[in-house]
């Protein structure tokens, strides 16, 4: 069977074709970029090379890139500068929005982080408790295909997908949980885990909000690529990032750019099916276009004077904004303030890593129980710049599940999740590369490299958590999967 097509580098011709629709309505994109294709061939016919209409294994059949994928900056300067001149072209096409009269809106950057491994010990006997994980969904292990009905555009960068098992079978989730969308680009099978956005009440359709990345092989496929009608590989549900059984009447929603997908969810729940609510949503955005489901959450203030406060904060100076800035550690401190926030809220974070930080830090700084602060945090792997050490394995591994137990010997360079789904024991995972945390295990004794960066907490690092799919044995160990 052949190779999938895949995409070829940037031509100048590529280049000056995209250069040229950056300064043009979208009307006209189709036919730049069918003069864009036909220049390519003509030059293509003057040379020596030859066009190929099937592929080989040895040389397989590549394709233009599509014009939104093309970086002018990235062709002709340094990227540094080209990152600092990209962030200048998208300010200045948001506050000049009124006058082209669409939408242009900016996101929250996330600052990458250094990698690396962390070996983990078993904490003492008087250590923590094992962390809990959301038990029946995410042990759901075998992907499943699910159609999508429709794509709806929530801003320039962002999507929703609405999707449904073909069968009509509904999807058992709780709000704040999340799947993993399994697609194959240039050959290759991508994960990605994406928080479910829709509310319980639409079942037997749940929905995903995808928010482009800068760079992102899944993000920009799926942004680009799939239509109403296709299908997608998901696993799951996973993620304990839900608000449970306990009243949320005290509750403080704190979202920053995409990070509103599954606090959304959340706040609809709760609205939906607790009249003892009463709900505070602090979200952070970069521009007032770049708030996700922004009218709809209007929607709901409306619908909901008495039960919902919005606090939205904004970096670009705007009337939407209460406060104008980033969320970052001062003005996290004034916003609580201003709120009251008693230490008995119940809080759910949930956005960049450096708001995420501040929030935490000025909630615990206000009393706030540790218990209390709920955070979702999803790892990208493009941020590794090396995996872990390689591990001479030959180990002694007991994993306990239950009241069984059962006992295995590790082999060289082998995940513990790895080691356990091939021994037949029922291992809880989704992302499979440290994003989701649904793959968390407690580990009793021995120790563990666990590669990094990844989304545990440092509540759960202490308490003995590990993650089996990016965690290798480096001594005798035993680890148990959380009730």
């Amino acid at each position: 069977m052949s190779e999938a097509p895949r995409v070829s580098r940037p031509t100048a011709i590529d280049v000056l074709a995209a250069a040229v629709a950056r300064v043009t309505p979208r009307a006209l994109h189709p036919r730049i970029d069918a003069v864009r294709l036909d220049l390519r061939q003509m030059v293509r016919s003057l040379t020596v090379e030859k066009t190929h209409p099937f592929s080989s294994s040895s040389e397989p059949l590549e394709v233009p890139p599509s014009l939104d994928e093309i970086s002018v900056l990235d062709a002709l300067l340094p990227k540094p500068l080209a990152e600092r001149v990209d962030a200048v072209r998208r300010d200045v096409r948001a506050m000049t929005r009124p006058a082209r009269n669409e939408q242009s809106p900016v996101v929250v950057p996330i600052r990458a982080q250094p990698a690396a491994v962390v070996p983990i010990v078993a904490p003492a006997a008087a250590a923590a408790p094992a962390v809990p994980l959301v038990e029946e969904a995410s042990r759901a292990v075998h992907p499943r295909t699910v159609r999508v009905l429709e794509v709806r555009r929530e801003t320039e960068d962002a999507t929703t997908f609405v999707l449904e098992d073909p069968s009509g079978a509904a999807l058992s989730f709780h709000p704040g949980q999340f799947v993993t969308v399994i697609v194959t680009v240039d050959g290759e099978a991508h994960r990605r885990a994406y928080s479910i956005s829709s509310a319980l009440g639409e079942l037997p359709r749940f929905a995903i909000t995808v928010k482009r990345v800068r760079g992102g092989v899944v993000s920009n496929h799926l942004n680009d690529r799939v239509r109403e009608g296709e299908t997608l590989e998901i696993l799951g549900p996973s993620g304990s990032f839900c608000l449970g059984e306990t009243s949320a009447e005290r509750l403080y929603l704190f979202a920053g750019g995409s990070g509103i997908t599954p606090v959304y969810a959340i706040l609809r729940d709760v609205l939906a099916n607790d009249d003892r609510a009463r709900v505070t949503l602090v979200y952070a955005n970069r521009s007032k276009d770049a708030v996700i489901f922004r009218e709809a959450i209007d929607e709901l203030v409306r619908d909901n004077p008495e039960r919902l406060t919005l606090l939205s904060v904004l970096e670009q100076s705007d009337e939407y904004a209460q406060l104008t800035g980033r969320l970052d550690a001062e003005n996290c401190a004034a916003v609580c303030e201003v709120l009251e926030v008693p230490t008995d809220a119940r809080c759910f974070v949930c956005g960049p890593e450096p708001m995420m930080d501040a929030v935490r830090a000025t909630l615990l700084a206000r009393g706030v129980d540790r218990a209390n602060i709920h955070e979702e945090r999803f790892s990208s792997p493009q941020r590794r710049t090396h995996e872990a050490p390689a591990s001479r394995g030959g180990h002694s591994l007991e994993i306990r599940y239950g009241k069984s137990s059962k006992k295995l010997t590790t082999r060289p360079d082998q995940s513990i999740l790895e080691a356990g789904l091939e021994a037949g024991i029922d291992m809880p995972f989704s992302c499979t590369m440290g994003g989701c945390g649904a793959c968390k295990l407690s580990l009793v004794s021995g120790t563990v490299d666990v590669v990094e960066p990844n989304c545990l907490l440092e509540s759960e690092r202490e308490a003995g958590a590990i993650l089996a799919c990016v965690g290798c044995t480096t001594s005798d160990a035993i680890v148990e999967i959380p009730e």
